[in-house]
């Protein structure tokens, strides 16, 4: 099952022309971005985007669970994956991000490093994965686990996750918000510096699925060798001679 869309349609008004026919579109960014821009993330050309649809699921419940400390979250979050739990959702946030987004949602959820986990399915399925989920997280000693079925429980626990920023689980990839005054900027440059030298140590890259940006250009012949970097120049120079295409930003 299919839809096609036009430019300009966002997320969210797709899931409300949906809602009536019992399908739904699965990709949820956390943001309610257009569907075209989510495609071809700024690139030209895109007219209209056809996209697979699935059968909403009969029931829905969502965990949000309180564990001791960060790596019995993650250890949690591992065992989870290795048992092949089919997981719709799976989030991380630490104590501080739980402790920020009580303040600034008026939420009383426990701070500490906890883990939001979704699940999708039959009414079997979900008691199913429901009991291996609660077996799991009291092996890693969970302090608190607290599950929504309706829809407005499950977005009253989402309000957290919704207010806070991320990082992905799954991929390995790892975002960082830093606040700071302009004061501190030499400080934020000197520890963006260490992150990405420990990413690139433990084979990683310093871009994860985003493009370089003028922030982290510094780092290409870091993690890429000169010689490639020479190449890159190379081909930019063959294909662009002049300069017209995005001059002076990577080479």
């Amino acid at each position: 099952m299919s839809c096609r869309v036009q430019a300009g349609v966002t997320r969210l008004q797709l899931e409300s022309e949906l809602r009536a026919t019992g399908l739904f579109f699965p990709v949820d960014p956390g943001a309610d971005a257009t569907l075209g821009g989510m495609v071809a993330t700024n690139a030209s050309g895109t007219t209209t985007v056809e996209l697979r649809l699935h059968g909403v699921p009969e029931l829905q419940r969502l965990a949000v669970c309180s564990f001791p400390s960060i790596q019995q979250a993650v250890d949690t979050c591992t065992a989870i994956m290795q048992m092949g739990i089919p997981v719709a959702r799976m989030e991380f946030m630490d104590e501080h991000t739980m402790a920020a987004t009580n303040k600034y949602s008026k939420l009383h959820n426990a701070e500490l490093p906890s883990l939001v986990i979704e699940l999708n399915g039959t009414a079997d399925d979900i008691e199913n994965q429901t009991s291996m989920v609660e077996a799991l997280t009291e092996e890693y000693d969970v302090q608190k686990v607290e599950w929504a079925t309706s829809t407005e429980d499950r977005a009253e626990l989402m309000k957290a996750r919704h207010a806070a920023w991320y990082a992905t689980l799954v991929h390995g990839n790892f975002h960082v918000m830093l606040p700071f005054v302009p004061a501190d900027y030499p400080q934020i440059q000197a520890f963006s510096d260490r992150l990405i030298e420990r990413a690139l140590a433990a084979g990683g890259t310093c871009t994860g699925e985003h493009g370089i940006g003028l922030g982290k250009k510094k780092y290409l012949a870091l993690e890429h060798g000169g010689a490639t970097t020479d190449v890159m120049r190379a081909i930019k120079a063959a294909l662009d001679p002049h300069e017209i295409l995005n001059p002076g930003k990577l080479f």
